[in-house]
């Protein structure tokens, strides 16, 4: 947790920077700090009999968001966050990290009046994950995964926004490891709290 701090403090230095030499730019490009956190549950091979998405583990990420129009950003983030399942056959933990790029879309032009506007988004991400199958240590995967998003954005301040988005990731790896299933692509499933701060 620590070291996932330390790396979004740096993140943060470095795009705020960014910020004084764009002040004189047009407003179309406008950069934000981003943190947030939310529930993560894995849609893989080793399913928990509950799992929802207010059921999953508690994951982090922080970065910046660059609003490239007054509907589209860019954003870039770092996430951190775990996975655990247990279906009597078979139980594993994960501890995963990763570097995301996520493509944004607001409807501001059709709830023009409305401090809330819903928001769409379309990522791809790199996953480096760490699993514990039946008490077997793994070695460290890397994944990629393409995770799709619809939620509601709420427009507090000019400068303040608070999202919270469901998001639906198609994994290209295989995260639990398991070996009923060996080599299934694992995706995720999770619910997300942002706050974006100019």
């Amino acid at each position: 947790m620590n070291q996932f701090l330390k790396k979004a403090f740096v993140l943060f230095i470095l795009f705020s920077s960014i910020s004084v030499f764009a002040q004189d730019q047009e407003k179309s490009f406008n950069p934000k700090f981003t943190l947030g956190s939310g529930f993560y549950t894995l849609t893989g091979d080793v399913q928990s009999e509950k799992s929802g998405f207010l059921k999953g583990i508690a994951g982090y990420n922080a970065g910046m968001k660059f609003d490239i129009t007054k509907n589209i950003d860019l954003s870039f983030l770092l996430i951190k966050t775990s996975f655990s399942a247990n279906n009597e056959v078979e139980n594993f933990s994960s501890d995963v990290d990763g570097l995301g790029l996520h493509l944004g879309y607001s409807l501001n032009q059709i709830f023009k009046q409305s401090k809330i506007t819903p928001i769409f988004s379309l990522g791809v991400q790199t996953l480096g994950a760490t699993t514990v199958i039946n008490t077997e240590k793994q070695g460290r995967e890397s994944v990629i995964a393409m995770p799709l998003g619809i939620g509601l954005r709420m427009n507090i301040t000019e400068r303040l926004q608070f999202d919270v988005a469901m998001n639906f990731g198609m994994g290209l790896g295989d995260i639990d490891m398991s070996k009923e299933n060996e080599g299934n692509a694992d995706g995720y499933k999770s619910l997300n709290f942002t706050i974006h701060y100019d």
